[in-house]
């Protein structure tokens, strides 16, 4: 507190404790008093203007904290998702150097229930290729939040593989994965389409229920590489990996001038599986001849 602070305060204590007994003193003291007060307001208005105009001029400098994990907003006023609940990463698959397709699984499922652009959740093999302009990219809450779900999924012994990825760039961040854990090459390609032209129950030993989830995985394996099959190449690469206990179906079929769709065809041959007991195993224990009759049972003739 200053001296002229001080001695107010001594004289405003003088007067009240009757110190100045004096009438002509005691005016005379109460208005040096007024005085001195007036001055020291209007002192210290003045100082606090100037100190006000710095803060004015002064530009804040503001930290840009290293974030581990970033927590989606859940309340802000701008940009935020309040409507949705919020994303419990406990609960998601995290990922490793030997989970990548469940890790998509999961992604793809938080991505559907949150509304996110197929694309960022389930990208194509032409979805990879196409490069984000940030001029004309739009960065609203669904990308911020897809791309921050991507990135804090990735554990800090892999973060290497997004470190060029511009944030926002949520396909970038697919790209680098896909390129780390597909090994995308021709020879590979080649690899994976042989794969497919020589599926069959009897060779991976399965069950129909999962070989049909069999083809549907190598289907969507190589979309992502980009050699998508279409609905009646599923089909056909499933009739034609059928094991001998469907025999007669399989020329059933092959007779036919309008061949079902891939699920149609499916439930026919899990139909026929299941009335002639063989949903459990690839080679039924009892073959149609020994019964009897020409036409297995569950047939739509």
């Amino acid at each position: 507190m200053d001296t002229a602070a001080v001695s107010v305060i001594d004289e405003s204590r003088a007067i009240i404790e009757g110190k100045y007994d004096s009438p002509s003193t005691n005016s005379r003291t109460k208005l040096d008093f007024t005085e001195n007060v007036v001055d020291l307001l209007q002192t210290q208005a003045a100082e606090m203007k100037a100190l006000y105009e710095r803060l004015l001029a002064q530009k804040p400098e503001v930290s840009t904290p290293i974030v581990d994990k970033v927590s989606i907003p859940s309340n802000d006023g701008k940009g935020s998702r309040k409507d949705l609940p919020r994303i419990e990463y406990t609960k998601m698959v995290m990922l490793s150097l030997d989970n990548f397709d469940d890790y998509k699984t999961c992604i793809y499922n938080l991505g559907y229930s949150r509304q996110w652009p197929t694309e960022w959740s389930k990208p194509t093999f032409q979805n990879l290729k196409e490069v984000w302009d940030t001029l004309e990219g739009k960065e609203d809450a669904v990308r911020r939040e897809a791309y921050l779900v991507l990135l804090n999924t990735i554990p800090p012994s892999l973060k290497y593989l997004v470190r060029q990825v511009q944030s926002g760039d949520v396909v970038g961040i697919w790209k680098a994965l896909f390129d780390r854990f597909l090994h995308v090459t021709s020879d590979q390609v080649k690899k994976m389409v042989n794969e497919w032209n020589n599926l069959s129950m009897s060779s991976s030993n399965l069950s129909v229920d999962k070989f049909v989830s069999l083809i549907v995985a190598k289907s969507q394996a190589l979309k992502e590489v980009g050699e998508e099959k279409n609905d009646e190449e599923e089909a056909d690469t499933f009739l034609k990996g059928l094991s001998s206990d469907f025999i007669w179906l399989k020329n059933h079929m092959r007779m036919k001038t309008n061949k079902p769709k891939f699920m149609k065809l499916v439930k026919i041959a899990v139909d026929y599986a299941h009335d002639n007991k063989m949903l459990e195993s690839v080679k039924s224990k009892v073959m149609y001849a020994e019964s009897g009759n020409d036409t297995p049972k569950g047939v739509c003739r």
